[in-house]
């Protein structure tokens, strides 16, 4: 996504991404009773969305871990809870947010 790649009048891959992912975000959400979006994207592809122009609610989990008595994201660690906490919700077709309290 970094890249910097021009594609017609696009400058690079988040502006040519950007419409089109909101646009289909919005498209989808139109369809849910809850208007909630879980972001389980990594930081550099979901810039691409225009998240201000996401018509709901868009949670994005921080997956932290303990590491020298801090917690800290580890890349390696929060893409593997990442592609599991999407795996969960598809296979138990979760469709409803449940509010929680932040730690």
């Amino acid at each position: 996504m970094g890249t910097d790649l021009k594609i017609g009048t696009k400058k690079n891959l988040y502006d040519f991404w950007g419409n089109k992912l909101t646009k289909s975000i919005n498209e989808s959400l139109k369809g849910h009773q809850e208007k909630v979006l879980v972001n389980l994207a990594s930081n550099e592809y979901f810039k691409a969305v225009k998240s201000k122009e996401v018509d709901g609610e868009i949670i994005s989990p921080e997956f932290k871990d303990e590491k020298n008595g801090k917690l800290k994201i580890i890349s390696f660690y929060a893409k593997k809870a990442r592609g599991m906490m999407s795996n969960y919700i598809i296979k138990n077709k979760i469709a409803h947010a449940e509010r929680f309290e932040r730690v």
